[in-house]
């Protein structure tokens, strides 16, 4: 099977992972909500029916929790675990979702192609080329400095005049006067 056809299976799976992914959720909002609405008109306590306003509950509170100051009655610990149940599966299923979308990213990566004969090849400097070896010319400049620089010589053929280190001449002049005042 050549590259595109794999990258075209690879996508072709992960499309069909979100769409069912998509249609998991759709199935379980639409399930979760009509349970939920079941459950409300069952016990007479509707918040999807008439609108009250704002601040003004659907059913007014019972004549004990308004003399204690809060609810008596506990909560239907079948409805709590109902929806306990249903949010850990999904949470479940997005995880799970979430593991198979994304080892088909990782497949989806490629490996980059070999180098071809041009993108190897040595980069030679633009012509004119004025210096066969530059690096190497460099590199001998910087001897033939070097020697002047930190050896002692005579600057002239008669050797009326001689050459010492530059460390040297530093050594002897400071502390003195540069000048040619008298």
């Amino acid at each position: 099977m050549s590259a595109p056809e794999q990258k075209q299976g690879h996508r072709r799976r992960n499309g069909m992972v979100l769409l069912f992914a998509g249609a998991i959720g759709g199935v379980s909002a639409l399930v979760m909500g009509k349970a939920a609405r079941r459950r409300f008109q069952a016990t007479g306590d509707d918040p999807f029916g008439e609108e009250t306003g704002r601040g003004e509950p659907a059913t007014p509170p019972a004549r004990q929790a308004l003399e204690k100051g809060f609810e008596t009655e506990d909560m239907s610990a079948a409805t709590m675990g109902m929806l306990t149940v249903g949010l850990g599966v999904a949470i479940a299923v997005a995880i799970w979702l979430m593991v198979i979308m994304l080892q088909g990213f990782r497949a989806d990566r490629r490996e980059a192609p070999p180098l071809t004969a041009q993108q190897t090849a040595p980069l030679e400097p633009p012509s004119p080329r004025v210096q066969k070896d530059p690096l190497g010319d460099i590199a001998a400049l910087r001897q033939r400095e070097n020697v002047l620089l930190n050896h002692y010589g005579w600057v002239d053929a008669t050797h009326q005049r001689a050459r010492i280190p530059i460390g040297v001449a530093v050594s002897r002049t400071i502390g003195q006067r540069l000048d040619s005042a008298p």
